[in-house]
């Protein structure tokens, strides 16, 4: 017996085969292209997607050496505040608008100056990443495409009826960002009659279900093009961090689950409500039933690597991890190693795509700052390293102000397997940070919800504390830590000295 978790990723979708102790036995990933028609927009293609599942499926399946009957159940995840629009069978109607795609300023300014109570819930205020603003872009600038559409929903809710024929949202996707509060009622009534999105309402699916409740089972469609039998039980998703989370098993007060991928998201669960504009959140149980979610996140973290890489990376620098037979991201970290903390007094400000908070600033650019003849590529590297463990550091302090100190870092997603990004995120934030046996934690976590589903533990919490266990804990060195202090100190001084040129960047970038 063995899980098939699906996680549809930002470059990537990955498909993971699982047993029930929680060991990832064999996993495929296929990438999917991404487009950017305009500044600050960012697309893609659903049924690429599904592509990539057709591909990734099978070759899981092959590799681990598992025919489909031992499949008991699967689970599924994906990026969140990424709309789909469809019609009535499905078909989407346009690309996807994703997660990471700021078209929708002007609008999530209307919807935060309408000063809805609900607003409480997300910090007081409204972010161009969530749902809301996308739909009310999408009926002010394509209102005849709004119009004849049937369903706009997640990502995960789209792939859900993929594999199932069943329309149905995730609690986890609702309650996150499109501003659903359960102990309130439910959908945000008012808000929806302020900005003018009431009859958005007919568009979303009226079952709203739980992480590893049964969304229905494998179509019999699905399982032919996924190399599947068909009536597997398929259950409910979630978004891919907080899915991440119980693969982490990173669920008690003062614990932090860190996602490294291509943005960096920190979540923590609490018992009572905390309210503070700085992060998003409390989330009425989006992950757990009487649980609180409180989120927070880099939006470019994995991603500003995978930019020097693909941008500044010299052919000396590839040459020279080609020769030493590892990859180009193994050789940056061996010569990020040899240069003390600080850069050499070069310092980065890691908001490439704006940021998502304590500051909570689309418009805000990212920078380097202190460049000479001296620094070289490697300075540059590691000062973007800095800079993602610096917005980590920023993230704790403001928690630990709004009364949630954090004890215990929990870290995956694709940067948990440098161990001196790990090592640098304790040095900076002076707290240990623990990989668990898989690095793929949301691969895990998506498990961990097929395993409920399917019956074979009660509750997220029992499956998930017999499914992961910690394996390696990187401790904070105290001559490390003071050493960043005066560089971190940089760090935090360079948003207030450039945020009065921000808009004009972005106002230039416009014209271009």
């Amino acid at each position: 017996m063995v899980y098939l978790a699906i996680d549809v990723g930002t470059e990537s979708l990955r498909a993971g085969l699982i047993g029930p102790d929680g060991r990832l036995l064999a996993s495929a990933r296929q990438a999917y292209p991404t487009a950017y028609p305009q500044p600050h927009w960012v697309e893609q293609n659903p049924d690429d997607w599904w592509q990539a599942a057709r591909r990734a499926v099978p070759a899981a399946l092959a590799q681990a050496g598992l025919q489909p009957s031992q499949v008991a159940a699967i689970g599924l995840d994906a990026f969140a505040s990424t709309l789909v629009v469809t019609d009535d069978a499905g078909r989407p109607l346009r690309p996807a608008i994703l997660w990471m795609d700021a078209r929708a300023t002007e609008q999530a300014a209307a919807i935060e100056r309408t000063g809805d109570p609900v607003l409480r819930y997300g910090g007081g205020q409204e972010s161009v990443e969530w749902m809301l603003p996308r739909l009310l872009w999408l009926r002010q600038h394509e209102p005849r495409l709004y119009e004849r559409s049937r369903w706009m929903v997640e990502a995960v809710d789209w792939f859900t009826y993929r594999l199932t024929g069943e329309w149905t949202l995730s609690l986890c996707a609702v309650t996150d960002l499109w501003h659903y509060v359960p102990s309130r009622g439910g959908w945000p009534t008012t808000l929806l009659e302020a900005v003018g999105l009431t009859e958005a309402r007919a568009r979303w699916p009226d079952r709203i279900l739980p992480i590893g409740a049964r969304a229905g089972t494998l179509s019999a469609a699905a399982a032919d093009e996924l190399g599947l039998i068909p009536g597997i039980p398929v259950a409910a998703g979630g978004v891919d961090a907080h899915v991440g989370l119980l693969g982490l098993d990173a669920l008690r007060p003062g614990q932090l689950g860190l996602i490294l991928g291509s943005s960096s998201v920190q979540l923590t669960l609490i018992e009572q409500p905390a309210f503070d504009p700085a992060f998003w959140g409390p989330f009425e149980d989006t992950i757990l039933p009487g649980r609180w979610l409180i989120e927070m996140g880099q939006v470019s973290t994995g991603s500003l690597l995978r930019w020097f890489k693909d941008n500044l990376a010299s052919p000396a620098l590839s040459a020279e991890a080609e020769k030493a037979g590892v990859s180009l991201y193994a050789s940056l970290d061996r010569l990020v190693d040899l240069l003390p903390p600080g850069s050499g007094g070069l310092t980065a400000l890691d908001y490439w795509q704006g940021n998502r908070t304590p500051i909570r600033d689309p418009l805000a650019r990212g920078a380097l700052v202190g460049l000479t003849l001296y620094h070289t590529s490697v300075h540059i590297f590691r000062a973007l390293m800095e800079a993602a463990a610096f917005g980590n550091r920023h993230v704790l302090e403001t928690l630990a102000a709004a009364g949630v100190p954090i004890s215990d870092i929990r870290a995956a997603g694709g940067g948990a397997g440098s161990d001196v990004w790990l090592q640098m995120h304790a040095d900076v934030a002076g707290v240990p940070v623990s990989v668990t046996s898989s690095e793929d934690a949301a691969l895990v976590g998506g498990a961990i919800a097929a395993a409920v589903c399917a019956g074979e533990y009660a509750t997220l919490e029992e499956a998930a504390a017999a499914m992961v266990r910690p394996v390696r804990t990187y401790l904070p060195d105290a001559a490390r830590h003071d050493a960043y202090a005066q560089p971190y100190a940089l760090y935090r001084d360079l948003y207030p000295a450039l945020r009065p040129l921000f808009p004009r960047f972005a106002a230039s970038a416009g014209r271009a």
